[in-house]
């Protein structure tokens, strides 16, 4: 492979990384407000976490912080 073919084959994983590197972040962040923002009793452990209670904490978060600004 010469560095043309190279970089049209590595193009769109680099902007996806790019994309990963900018989104991780932020979605950690309204995961661990959502987290901390759930009372302790009614936590799931990390390891029992599946797709649907990740988007619902990450929404928690997102909405508890829509609570603080309002205050």
């Amino acid at each position: 492979m010469n560095g043309t073919m190279l970089g049209e084959v590595l193009g769109p994983i680099h902007d996806l990384t790019l994309v990963l590197a900018a989104v991780l972040p932020v979605f950690a962040f309204y995961f661990g407000l959502g987290r901390l923002a759930c009372p302790a009793h009614e936590r799931l452990p990390l390891q029992r976490l599946h797709g649907e209670d990740v988007s619902a904490t990450i929404t928690r978060g997102w909405h508890y912080l829509g609570e603080i600004r309002r205050r």
